[in-house]
């Protein structure tokens, strides 16, 4: 028997954009409002059906995607570290910053403050504020998920 490859098939990609087939109307070409083939318009209307009769079976299904995605990256969060200058004080700092999942498609910028510059060697890819950042992004959206805040 063959084993099925874990990319062959991202069961995510199937919903995306899943509310623009509901609400599609037709087709634009160069700004004009072009006209929307049979084919194509019997096709749309199957899956806006098929979409209606299951909203909220889709609905659970697009929400336990997102819960799995988010569970994903509080234990394996991708941060991008930044300094940034305080304009008041001219100090220089890190940030760390990270997207998390929403429903329907849509992310939320998490940004957190890692500490002075300097603790780090001024350098922005050091492994230790790669590891400092991921710790404590983890550590913040578990916090924050847990109270409802994101």
């Amino acid at each position: 028997m063959m084993s099925r490859k874990k990319s062959e098939f991202n069961i995510t990609s199937a919903f995306e954009g899943l509310e623009e087939f509901l609400t599609v109307t037709s087709l634009e070409d160069g700004g004009r409002t072009k006209r929307t083939p049979k084919n194509v318009t019997a096709a749309l209307l199957k899956v806006q059906e098929i979409a209606r009769k299951n909203r909220s079976v889709l609905k659970e299904f697009e929400e336990a995607i997102i819960e799995y995605k988010q569970e994903w990256i509080i234990s394996e969060p991708s941060v991008y570290v930044a300094r940034t200058r305080d304009s008041k004080t001219d100090m220089e700092y890190f940030t760390a910053k990270t997207f998390w999942p929403l429903i329907n498609g849509k992310t939320k910028e998490v940004k957190i403050y890692l500490g002075k510059a300097g603790d780090f060697g001024n350098d922005t890819m050091s492994i230790r504020a790669k590891e400092t950042a991921k710790r404590k992004m983890s550590e913040t959206l578990r916090r924050r998920k847990d109270n409802g805040e994101i």
